[in-house]
This record gives structure tokens, C-alpha cells and sequence, in this order.
């Protein structure tokens, strides 16, 4: 029997760009997109779930471990966010 070995820990990256949810209540989720309209999905508790919500088109930096995973059907981009900061006087 042979043991798994985990792989390396997903790196930590920051970006910053706008929030909008995809997908259909209850099943709506968070996502960033960047200045180059690179999609991140994000994984968030209820709580800042909440708080996306309530400022859905404002952007944000967001820092977190990047991870693939399946949306919809295809590979996609995640990230499981560990801290977020709202851009003041976002235009």
C-alpha cells in the first residue's frame, strides 16, 4: 500500500478588479474579474458572501489561494479568499 503525497500548497496571489455573481440564486457565486477580464470564482464564508452582495459592482483587492476546480462543467479558477479590501472612491 502505498501512500498519497500531497502535492505543493496553492500559491497565495493578490488581484484586484471588479465583483459580480454568476449563476442563479441560491447557487450564485462571488467572482472577480480582473483588468485583463480574467474570471476567479471565490470561495467566501455566508458572511462576506453578504457583503459582496450588498456592493456587487465595486471593486476590490482580494488576496487568497488559487485552486481549479469545475463550474458549470468546465475547469475554472478559484480563489479561497483570506482577506478583501474595498476600493474607496471607485468610479
Amino acid at each position: 500500500m502505498t501512500a498519497a503525497i500531497p502535492g505543493p500548497p496553492c500559491p497565495e496571489i493578490t488581484v484586484e478588479g471588479g465583483i459580480i455573481f454568476v449563476g442563479n440564486e441560491p447557487f450564485s457565486v462571488p467572482a472577480l474579474y480582473d483588468e485583463n477580464n480574467k474570471r476567479y470564482f471565490l470561495s467566501v464564508s455566508d458572511e462576506v458572501k453578504s457583503d459582496m452582495a450588498s456592493n456587487a459592482g465595486k471593486r476590490v483587492v482580494v488576496t487568497g489561494r488559487v485552486y481549479q476546480d469545475d463550474w458549470s462543467g468546465k475547469r475554472a479558477l478559484f480563489i479561497r479568499v483570506t482577506s478583501y479590501q474595498w476600493i474607496e472612491n471607485d468610479q
